[in-house]
């Protein structure tokens, strides 16, 4: 079966509900997610995400559901 992680630091918590931005067509989605075991960075996600998707990693502090984002590759 296929599992799914993404970056622990992506994942934003509200109470006892976790979530992350999904960036579709330049905006950030707010989306509810269920996670599982966290290691080396990485967290599992057993409910919310399909797999492939874009997701904020940085600055999402500062977001809302629809807010503009943009899309930057690489480091720096």
């Amino acid at each position: 079966e296929d599992v799914i992680v993404i970056p622990t630091q992506s994942i934003q918590n509200n109470s006892e509900i976790q979530y992350v931005y999904v960036v579709e067509n330049d905006t950030a989605v707010y989306t509810e997610i269920t996670t599982g075991l966290t290691g080396s960075g990485v967290t599992e996600v057993t409910s919310g995400l399909e797999g492939g998707e874009t997701l904020v990693t940085v600055g999402q502090t500062y977001l809302t559901d629809g807010s503009a984002v943009r899309v930057v590759n690489g480091e720096g």
